[in-house]
């Protein structure tokens, strides 16, 4: 067999010097030309997504159910509340005594002085027998308007009737151990500005006759009534001091 010829001197050197890995050499010029065009297409990044911004809807508030506007009534509540304040801190049954006849034509303010239990209820739920309070009471469907004898107004106010309210356990309701209570308001009417005691009396709220059964079996729950009143009495009381009568 022939010998191979021995390869050409030149080939050789010009593989050879393609099998070099010659280093790539980055100049100044060439990194800043480089950093320009990244910049640049930041830019151009930041400006389209500023652009969809500006198209894209804004995001849906945060649902929240708004306070109701205050009533009528309300706005009454407000209106009356120095004359709480100032008389409600009064021990009723110290001050000195008037004739009830001096109510005669006066606007009456009706104060929730405290709240409390009767003892045994108090014990029950191991919780004080009476807290003090200084709110403006109104009968129910109070309305500005028609308001009669009673103030709506502080200028208004001639005779200030502070209530002191119990809620008394009167028995439980059959088939279980739910308690009845009834509401005792005990109430002094005293003279404005005069702070003098012209009346007392008293109003009773029944406990309601029957409770209700929610549920079946072991996991029902008798639930008793809350005691209602619409405060009819409150008008009736009024009318009478403003006529110089007791209640």
């Amino acid at each position: 067999m022939a010998a191979t010829p021995p390869e050409d001197p030149e080939i050789e050197a010009y593989r050879a010097r393609l099998k070099q890995r010659t280093p790539i050499r980055i100049t100044p010029n060439v990194a800043i030309v480089f950093a320009s065009v990244l910049a640049g297409m930041g830019t151009v990044a930041y400006m389209a997504w500023q652009e969809n911004s500006k198209l894209a809807p804004p995001p849906p508030p945060s649902v929240s159910t708004p306070p109701p506007p205050p009533t009528p009534a309300d706005h009454v509540k407000t209106a009356l509340q120095s004359v709480a304040d100032t008389y409600a801190p009064m021990d009723a049954t110290s001050v000195e005594g008037a004739p009830v006849a001096l109510a005669r034509g006066r606007k009456v303010t009706f104060v929730q002085q405290s709240r409390g239990f009767d003892p045994d209820t108090a014990r029950l739920l191991n919780t004080s027998a009476r807290s003090p309070m200084k709110v403006v009471m109104l009968p129910e469907g109070f309305e500005p308007g028609a308001a009669g004898a009673l103030a709506v107004d502080p200028k208004d106010a001639g005779v200030v009737v502070l209530v002191n309210e119990t809620m008394n356990r009167v028995g439980t309701y059959t088939g279980g151990k739910e308690p009845a209570i009834e509401l005792e308001y005990e109430a002094f009417a005293l003279l404005v500005p005069e702070a003098k005691r012209i009346a007392r009396f008293f109003h009773v709220a029944a406990a309601p006759p029957t409770a209700t059964r929610l549920g079946t079996g072991k996991d029902s729950v008798l639930v008793g009534g809350l005691t209602h009143d619409d405060g009819a009495w409150m008008r009736d009381a009024a009318l009478a001091l403003q006529d110089g009568r007791a209640p």
